[in-house]
Order: C-alpha cells, then structure tokens, then sequence
C-alpha cells in the first residue's frame, strides 16, 4: 500500500467512439433514431497525486472524487486484479 498526497483533480468527457452516426439532414428530420444519432458521452474522474516524490494520474469514480480534496492524503492499494485502488486515509 502506497500512500501519497492529492496534488490536483481532473473531469473529462469524452465520447465514445462508434456510437454515434453521420446526420443527414433530410432522412435526419424524418427518422431521427436511424440517422440523427449523437455520440454517447462517458464521463471520467482523475486525480493527481504525489507518490514518493513523483506524480501519478489515477481514475478514481465519482462518489471518491468528490469527497477528495486538493491536499488531502490518500492511499493507494492493489486490487485483484491488479489495477491501482484509491482510497481516503482516516
């Protein structure tokens, strides 16, 4: 378990890709489930921390995001599967 302190946070939004067709505008008008499709957003929470004198990016949801403060101190811990876990330390 690595501990280190919240240096920034980030949100981004991004689109996934695929999900959305090109609209045209005529048949867009007429059937807008078919051709006047947008793009699906999904939405992503980071925060920076350092860790030993390094930074390091980690996703995080956002029931954790916004609880987390700039300054705050943190724990990160392994999961099973082998993926970063962020936590707040008590």
């Amino acid at each position: 378990m690595e501990k280190g302190i919240v240096t920034n946070k980030e949100f981004k939004q991004e689109y996934e890709p695929g999900s959305g067709s090109l609209f045209v505008p005529v048949l867009g008008n007429l059937f807008p489930k078919l051709f006047g499709q947008s793009m699906r957003s999904v939405d992503r929470w980071f925060v920076i921390a350092e860790v030993k004198d390094k930074l390091y990016r980690y996703e995080i949801d956002k029931k954790i995001y916004d609880r987390i403060d700039i300054g705050d101190k943190i724990e990160i811990r392994i999961d099973q599967y082998g993926m970063p876990e962020v936590g707040l330390m008590k």
